[in-house]
């Protein structure tokens, strides 16, 4: 068969069901893009039919929008021929940031246009994204030798996530080792470091 559907539309549709809130509203969405036999793998499982797709999405879901505040977006690179469409997903933080997995996607479609097989499969990051993070390792390595908090803390988000395997109390032999929360917090545990360990 011949798709007769907008690629792009339907794939903004399938995205749009892993982030979700509503689990009536993604139940419908799943019934209108899978077919009611079909069939989801992965690299580690196989979900079939409609009651196994809505499991496996809503705990992706759970875990990694609601929990964790990721967000998936497709990547606009949407394409297919006859009854196969092949696309890229990326999932990055709600509130901004770079991209934390990469998975392509590829449908075959039964002649209701709706989905009959989906092969998912992680990739590692577009070629850009690697050499952006490897410019930004470097620079944030160049400027922890300058010895400018100020200028560090200007690498990390105005919010961050710095946890660490560390007692609530601290010790106040390293008082700079505690959780941060912010990029202030960022240039504040590097300035207390240069105060306990200044350079020779």
């Amino acid at each position: 068969m011949d798709i007769d559907i907008d690629i792009d539309q339907f794939v903004e549709r399938y995205v749009a069901v892993w982030n979700e809130r509503d689990p009536v509203a993604r139940r419908h969405a799943i019934v209108e893009l899978w077919d009611a036999d079909g069939i989801e793998t992965t690299e580690s499982a196989r979900y079939h039919g409609h009651d196994a797709l809505e499991d496996r999405i809503t705990e992706a879901h759970n875990d990694l929008v609601r929990d964790a505040g990721f967000v998936f977006r497709p990547a606009g690179d949407a394409t297919g021929h006859h009854d196969a469409i092949t696309f890229t997903t990326c999932m990055i933080p709600a509130t901004g940031g770079g991209i934390a997995w990469t998975g392509r996607t590829v449908l075959t479609l039964g002649e209701n246009g709706l989905i009959r097989n989906e092969y998912q499969f992680t990739v590692g990051p577009p070629a850009e994204v690697k050499e952006s993070s490897r410019v930004t390792a470097e620079d944030f390595l160049r400027r922890l030798g300058e010895g400018d908090p100020d200028r560090i803390a200007e690498l990390f988000a105005e919010h961050v996530d710095w946890q660490l395997n560390w007692p609530d109390s601290g010790h106040p032999a390293v008082p700079w080792i505690r959780p941060c929360s912010t990029r202030a917090d960022v240039a504040n545990h590097f300035r207390e470091i240069a105060s306990y360990l200044p350079c020779s």
